[in-house]
């Protein structure tokens, strides 16, 4: 039972870093450069 919980585990854990390397370049790419530009113009303007 241990031996099948780790190998369900390992599996859960594969599929999520597939799922996260699959993702992250659209939404990282989408999202994070326009956040840090906005973020970086307002901190920039107040510096």
């Amino acid at each position: 039972s241990l031996e099948r919980k780790l190998q369900d585990a390992q599996a859960e854990l594969k599929t999520i870093d597939d799922s996260n390397k699959k993702i992250p370049p659209s939404s990282i790419r989408k999202s994070s450069p326009n956040r840090n530009d906005d973020d970086d113009e307002e901190f920039s303007v107040t510096d």
